[in-house]
């Protein structure tokens, strides 16, 4: 009996790291899990002269190959860069279309994971009858907040700044628009119009996995699981997907890593901003006297609201009527979270997402199920 050709995956990124090294990180246990299976890995996007560390990930990985896709035009220098990397990929669809072209001659048994920001190349991939999936990279409440934004611009004419309220958005607590990211703010900017166009595209999909699992986001997942969203394709929690093995960082987050590692246990603040991470220069003045009057050790990061309302392993901070955070709050929360039992249960909260997330990756993980199940759907 003649046997069936062996099965092939197309991984489609944009060029970001931030989506490179996690759909690498999913590429290295699907080859893990199937030995019989090879992968080819491709970026498409903006400018991709620079990608260099892109580049070496990948060759490092066997039974990989890498193709980097070519741009029919070059990309206006004063689009932000959302539109650059749409346009980008928009720009790369006709080198993309032949390069599955090529690679369906080779292996009938193909299938296409295409990074989220990729979502403008399906139609085209379904044209050519290849099962395609997307690969989100960030978190199933974030998801859930594009869902959300994508059915308010069907049902309303105005933005969500124009609601009255918080935005009560499924699977996420009560949020005021400022928090969401800058291109939900305002549907009539391009950003917006893309990333609308972006999730509109994801209906295409045959199934959205999410760089996320279920015990950390339950209520984001039980809104997918019971189709609040009707019209979208089945979401799968895949992650998380991280590397362990060594990487490439640039002499400031060396110095950090190395700081962190000098200081004692559970006496470190991490300090978090909004998506953005912008900080007017009299609201850095009022961190950094907070910070030096708490007399604690803190590292300064991002994504302020998966932090304490997703997760819910910190504490935000409150603006003054300038839209200012004073320092003597700042130096009050910072000794709260370091000092007192609050901030214990808070590390006791970690020490638990910690240990869930190990677990769901591990051979009998609820992620390692999970792909599984997908690489059947797949005909591995």
């Amino acid at each position: 009996m003649e046997q069936p050709p062996p099965p092939h995956i197309v991984m489609l990124s944009s060029p970001g790291m931030g989506h490179v090294i996690p759909l690498l990180e999913l590429a290295k246990k699907h080859l893990h899990n199937h030995p019989n299976l090879t992968i080819t890995f491709i970026i498409s996007g903006e400018d991709v002269s620079h990608l260099g560390s892109q580049k070496s990930l990948i060759s490092s990985i066997p039974r990989l190959n890498s193709v980097i896709l070519t741009l029919e035009n070059g990309i206006d220098v004063h689009e932000s860069l959302e539109e650059k990397i749409i346009a980008g990929i928009i720009r790369s669809i006709p080198s993309l279309r032949r390069a599955l072209i090529e690679l369906l001659e080779a292996h009938p048994n193909l299938v296409l994971l295409a990074d989220g920001f990729c979502s403008f190349t399906l139609s085209m991939v379904k044209e050519l009858q290849i099962p395609a999936y997307i690969f989100f990279p960030s978190s199933a409440t974030t998801l859930s907040t594009g869902f959300y934004f994508r059915e308010h611009c069907l049902s309303h004419d105005g933005d969500f700044r124009d609601l009255p309220g918080p935005l009560e958005i499924p699977g996420f607590t009560s949020i005021n628009y400022l928090d969401l990211p800058d291109p939900l703010h305002d549907r009539s900017t391009k950003g917006s119009q893309g990333i609308l166009e972006m999730l509109n595209n994801y209906l295409l999909a045959d199934g959205i996995l999410v760089n996320s699992f279920h015990k950390l986001e339950p209520d984001a997942f039980r809104v997918f699981h019971q189709r609040r969203y009707a019209d979208i394709p089945p979401v799968y929690g895949v992650g998380p997907l991280i590397r362990h093995d060594s990487i490439s960082v640039s002499d400031i987050e060396e110095k950090s890593l190395k700081w962190l590692d000098s200081q004692p246990d559970k006496s470190v603040l991490y300090v978090s901003f909004g998506s953005a991470g912008t900080l007017s220069n009299s609201q850095l003045i009022e961190l950094a006297f907070g910070l030096e009057q708490s007399r604690q050790r803190f590292l300064l990061k991002l994504n302020a609201v998966m932090v304490s309302e997703v997760l819910k392993v910190g504490l935000r901070v409150k603006e003054n009527e300038n839209g200012i955070i004073e320092r003597g709050q700042i130096k009050f929360l910072a000794r709260r979270l370091l000092e007192e039992d609050e901030g214990h249960c808070l590390r006791e909260r970690m020490r638990i997402l910690k240990n869930a997330s190990l677990s769901a990756i591990n051979e009998d993980g609820s992620s390692r199920g999970v792909l599984i199940s997908i690489a059947k759907k797949w005909n591995i």
